[in-house]
């Protein structure tokens, strides 16, 4: 009953927020920007079946699950021209005065200098950046009962940074999600609203950062002793644009190998869908674990025969 009350909840804050906001062009793209091995192998199907650093970017609520470090390096091999590098580190945290688990992560997006060979003009220079810092916590730290023992809760800080030639501009913007996870019936479900913030302006120009309200659910089983088959399912909205659905599936070998596939689809059914598989690889030694993830990302303009792919790495590690 209590969670049937926090989803209807939920839903009403998105609801009234996609009344309050037309649709219409948004800034700070860099907010856009894939990220996560992991998570883009599953099609980006990640608000409730993230449990890691990779978390930070889609439900920051998901690094409450998170037991020891992590730190993880990604590299997005460019789509467009552009290229991104995410850096992310999350770690519990246990004070006199505080618990819960903390994170932060560093998103940089950039291209080649821009020259006009028909122009004297200087070489123009482009990125865009994003810093995030995130608290993650247990409801059950104010209420009692086992709900909210497997219900957690994240705040994030960000500030956003934009260059273009010799102009700049940011601005700072906040996340929120909640995470339930309960861990006999193995179903978690997720929710986060995204980039709640003031414009950016760049130059003469300012346009409202994307505001996104996203919704998932996840679930995994063991196909036997080895193996455990996870499923996950997201919808996102953007309210300046279409909303999106997002599945994945991934298959975890004896907790060392994964292979992953995902799909996502924007619901006007006319803009560009997104395939994407990936696979995994952990190794343990000790209390130290180090796991590569890698997704390949197919953009679907009009067919299998008009795609425009690109590639993501990352490498993460566990103390």
């Amino acid at each position: 009953m209590k969670l049937n009350k926090l989803l209807t909840v939920l839903f009403i804050v998105g609801l009234f927020a996609s009344f309050l906001f037309a649709a219409g062009t948004t800034s700070g793209d860099v907010l856009k920007a894939p990220m996560g091995g992991r998570a883009l192998g599953l099609g980006g199907a990640y608000t409730a079946a993230g449990n890691d650093v990779e978390a930070i970017n889609y439900n920051p609520a998901g690094i409450s699950l998170i037991s020891r470090k992590e730190i993880q390096y990604m590299h997005w091999f460019g789509y467009a021209e552009l290229m991104v590098e995410h850096i992310a580190y999350a770690q519990p945290l246990e004070t006199g005065f505080i618990e819960g688990n903390v994170g932060a992560s560093v998103v940089y997006r950039h291209m080649a200098a821009i020259n006009n060979e028909d122009a004297q003009d200087a070489a123009v220079n482009y990125y865009d950046a994003v810093l995030t810092g995130v608290y993650a916590g247990k409801f059950s730290g104010f209420f009692q009962g086992e709900f909210y023992k497997n219900l957690n809760y994240a705040a994030a800080f960000k500030v956003i940074l934009e260059s273009i030639g010799k102009f700049q501009g940011s601005t700072f913007a906040f996340d929120a999600g909640v995470l339930y996870y309960d861990p006999v019936s193995r179903v978690r479900l997720g929710a986060a609203a995204q980039n709640i913030g003031p414009p950016i302006k760049i130059i003469a120009e300012q346009d409202p950062l994307p505001l996104t309200f996203r919704a998932g659910v996840a679930y995994d089983f063991n196909l036997d002793k080895s193996n455990v088959l996870l499923l996950s399912a997201d919808y996102m909205h953007d309210i300046y644009s279409m909303g999106r659905i997002a599945i994945g599936a991934e298959n975890i070998i004896i907790k060392t190998f994964s292979a992953r596939v995902g799909y996502e689809q924007p619901l006007d059914f006319k803009s560009t869908p997104r395939l994407s598989a990936g696979i995994g690889l952990a190794v343990t030694q000790f209390e130290f674990t180090l796991e590569i993830n890698y997704a390949y990302l197919s953009y679907l303009w009009n067919s299998l025969t008009a795609a425009d792919s690109t590639h993501v790495l990352s490498l993460k590690i566990k103390i």
